[in-house]
């Protein structure tokens, strides 16, 4: 069982308005989709005095997707079980010639690991290394997760896709409003170089100062599904956090065993200037596809970090994870 094989899944994946996942028509202009996921999780982190061990809704998501002749909206409706907000909420309009203007409230364009969880090649993201005691702010383990206020304009030809957005926070993690001295941008380049190779370079650049945390980042990612059954992929982050340099990287392949089962391979590591942080990351994921609509998916994470003030700490994750899709 392959995840987003072609260009088209992976333009899903970084851009707005770019619809990739089968959709269930109600009108002729309204469309939704959706899924819902449930997971076990059981965390052993040195970094806490007791084991984290959890059953929960891990997401509820229902888009509502809207499209009339030259314009396109979308409302995304999420939960984790506790309190619905929206997501993502924007409108895009078609000036032609591949060209559009895209405005309101939408996903970040960076990172290879995007927010929903069946886009996922396994349950976990691939720079959460545990509680991370005495250092590193969340942002960046949740890199490909941020809803911005703001406005996108992209440009979409063949084998390429570019777009620049003018945003409020481009590091706020719940897409939080801020005020005129947080306004930044980001840019982004998807480009399908050769049969099954897709490379994307992209740019985060923060208003405010640097003492919010993450206010600067360079992203690459570029993957491979050329081989029969196999993808591969890379990314690399190169970013500011409160004033201090770091970095993140991570190689990760998965391989089709039939129609069915599938396996992933990841390692990922982060280090900071700030704190010493250091944290690195395997996971082995497979999953089984029951149906077209249900994917089941089990973990295991094992890795360590360390920080100047604390020492290191070594970190065991396993998840069962059920999603269902519509």
């Amino acid at each position: 069982m392959k995840k987003s094989t072609s260009l088209k899944l992976l333009l899903a994946a970084v851009l707005p308005s770019v619809t990739a996942f089968g959709v269930i028509p109600v009108t002729e202009n309204l469309s939704i989709r959706g899924y819902i996921d449930g997971t076990y999780t059981n965390r052993d982190d040195e970094g806490t005095a007791t084991d984290m061990e959890g059953l929960d809704l891990g997401n509820a998501d229902l888009d509502l997707l809207i499209s009339t002749e030259k314009v396109k909206s979308e409302i995304h409706i999420g939960s984790d079980g506790t309190t619905p907000e929206i997501e993502q909420a924007f409108i895009t309009f078609d000036l032609g010639g591949g060209l559009s203007i895209t405005g309101g409230k939408f996903l970040t364009s960076l990172s290879f690991e995007r927010d929903e969880q069946y886009l996922l090649y396994q349950q976990s993201r691939a720079y959460d290394f545990g509680t991370m005691r005495g250092g590193a702010n969340n942002n960046f383990r949740e890199l490909g997760t941020h809803n911005q206020h703001g406005a996108r304009a992209t440009y979409k030809m063949d084998n390429l896709s570019a777009s620049v957005s003018v945003i409020d926070q481009a590091f706020s993690s719940n897409g939080a409003a801020g005020d005129a001295s947080d306004v930044g941008f980001e840019a982004a380049i998807t480009y399908n170089a050769m049969q099954g190779l897709t490379i994307a370079v992209g740019t985060g650049q923060d208003g405010g100062d640097t003492s919010a945390g993450m206010d600067k980042l360079y992203n690459i990612w570029a993957q491979y599904d050329g081989i029969e059954n196999l993808i591969l992929a890379a990314e690399y982050n190169f970013y500011e956090n409160y004033g201090e340099d770091a970095d993140s990287w991570l190689i990760m392949g998965n391989y089709s065993f039939g129609n069915s089962l599938a396996a992933t391979l990841r390692y990922s590591q982060a280090e900071e200037d700030l704190h010493g942080f250091d944290g690195s990351k395997f996971t082995i994921s497979p999953s089984y596809s029951f149906t077209d609509n249900l994917l089941g998916v089990i973990e295991y994470s094992t890795g360590e970090y360390e920080t100047t003030a604390y020492g290191s700490f070594d970190v065991d994750f396993i998840a069962l994870q059920g999603i269902f899709t519509f």
